[in-house]
C-alpha cells in the first residue's frame, strides 16, 4: 500500500503519475492535476481538491470533500463516496410537465411532478420549456415561473396546428421541488396545451443558444436538422407536437431519445441528447401519419465541463454530490445522500 500522510499530493499537469500496485490512500488532501492509477483500490480520507484522472481497478472510496475540477474516475470495481464531489458533466434531467384542458389561457406544473424522476434544479442551470397548442387563437406567448427566471424564445414552429415553442431561462434562480411552478402563457383559452421542461447544469451563463431550427409537415417522419455544431459538447433539445393521429412518436434517431410525452392527443414529446462532435444533427422520429411541428435548440456547454464517471460494479453514495456528473453504472447503483449528478 501507497500512503501519502498530511498536507498536500500533487501529481503535477501530467510531469508524473501516481501508480500502485496495490492500494493508494490518502489521509491528508490532494490536489491530484495528472492521474492516479491504482490496481487495488484508492482511498481518500482527506480531501482531493483539483483535476483528475483516476483509473482503479478495484474501488474507490472518498470519506472527505471530492475534487472541485474536472474528476473523471474509471472503475472496474466499486465507487464508494461519503463525502462531497462537486465535479461536472451535461446531464440533462426533467423539471415537470403537464396538460390543460380548454378554458385558460395559462397552464402551471410544479416543479418535481408530471414526469417519472422530475425534480427542482440547481442555481445556475439551464432551462428549456416547451410549449403545445392546438389552436391558431390561444398561441405561446411566454413562460414565466414562481422565481422570477427570466425565459427568452427559442425555436418555434406555428404554421401548422398542433404548434410548438420553447421558451429558455439561463444561470436560473433554483427551482424547489413540490414547491415552485413553471406558467406557459397562451394568447387565449382554446384547445388543450401542454408543457414539458428540461434543465441542465454546466451550460454557459449568457449567449449559450447554437442552433435554433424549425420544421412541420404532414407525414409520417417529422425531421429538422441543425447546421454545424460551434463546439463538440453541447446540449441538444428538440420539441415535437403531432396531432391526435400520430399517436406517442417512437424511433428517434441522431442520438435523440425521448424524455417525457404529455397529452392524450394531440402529443407533445421532448426528446434530448448532450452532443460529442460538430456535426449538424438531425431530431427525428415516426408517428404515423399527422400534422407535426418541431422545434430543436441546442446550448453550448461551459469550458471545463465535461466529467463522466463510469462503472461497471456498484456505485455507493451516502454524502453529498454537489454537482453535475454523469455517472454510469452497470451492475448496480445506490444512493444514500443527496445526488444531483443527474
Amino acid at each position: 500500500m501507497t500512503t501519502v500522510p498530511l498536507a498536500e499530493f500533487d501529481f503535477g499537469w501530467g510531469s508524473a503519475q501516481a501508480s500502485a500496485s496495490g492500494s493508494l490512500d490518502i489521509s491528508g488532501t490532494a490536489s491530484a492535476k495528472g492521474a492516479a492509477t491504482a490496481s487495488g483500490s484508492l482511498s481518500v480520507a482527506g480531501s482531493s481538491s483539483a483535476a483528475a484522472r483516476v483509473t482503479v481497478a478495484g474501488s474507490i472510496s472518498l470519506t472527505g470533500t471530492g475534487p472541485t475540477g474536472a474528476f473523471i474516475p474509471t472503475i472496474s470495481g466499486s465507487l464508494a463516496i461519503s463525502g462531497a464531489i462537486p465535479g461536472m458533466a451535461l446531464v440533462p434531467f426533467s423539471v415537470c410537465g403537464g396538460s390543460a384542458a380548454a378554458g385558460s389561457s395559462t397552464i402551471a406544473v410544479t416543479a418535481g411532478s408530471g414526469i417519472a424522476g422530475a425534480t427542482g434544479t440547481r442555481t445556475g442551470d439551464a432551462i428549456v420549456v416547451s410549449l403545445l397548442s392546438n389552436s391558431n387563437l390561444s398561441l405561446p406567448t411566454g413562460v414565466i415561473d414562481s422565481k422570477g427566471n427570466t425565459y427568452v424564445a427559442g425555436p418555434a414552429d406555428t404554421a401548422r396546428l398542433p404548434c410548438v415553442a420553447t421558451y429558455i431561462a439561463l444561470n436560473a434562480i433554483a427551482l424547489v421541488s413540490g414547491v415552485d411552478t413553471i406558467t406557459g402563457q397562451f394568447a387565449g383559452t382554446a384547445a388543450v396545451k401542454d408543457l414539458i421542461a428540461r434543465a441542465c447544469s454546466g451550460i454557459v451563463t449568457s449567449g449559450a443558444v447554437d442552433q435554433s431550427v424549425n420544421a412541420d409537415g404532414n407525414s409520417a417522419a417529422p425531421s429538422v436538422t441543425t447546421s454545424t455544431l460551434s463546439q463538440p459538447l453541447e446540449w441538444a433539445v428538440a420539441a415535437l407536437s403531432d396531432g391526435v393521429a400520430g399517436g406517442t412518436p417512437s424511433s428517434w434517431t441522431g442520438g435523440f431519445a425521448a424524455v417525457s410525452t404529455q397529452g392524450a392527443g394531440p402529443f407533445l414529446t421532448v426528446a434530448d441528447q448532450v452532443t460529442t462532435g460538430t456535426g449538424a444533427i438531425t431530431s427525428s422520429a415516426t408517428i404515423a401519419s399527422s400534422t407535426w411541428t418541431i422545434a430543436t435548440v441546442t446550448l453550448k456547454a461551459a469550458a471545463g465541463v465535461s466529467a463522466v464517471a463510469s462503472v461497471s460494479g456498484s456505485l455507493s453514495i451516502s454524502g453529498t454530490a454537489a454537482a453535475g456528473a454523469n455517472a454510469s453504472v452497470f451492475a448496480r447503483d445506490q444512493w444514500h445522500g443527496s445526488w444531483p449528478w443527474r
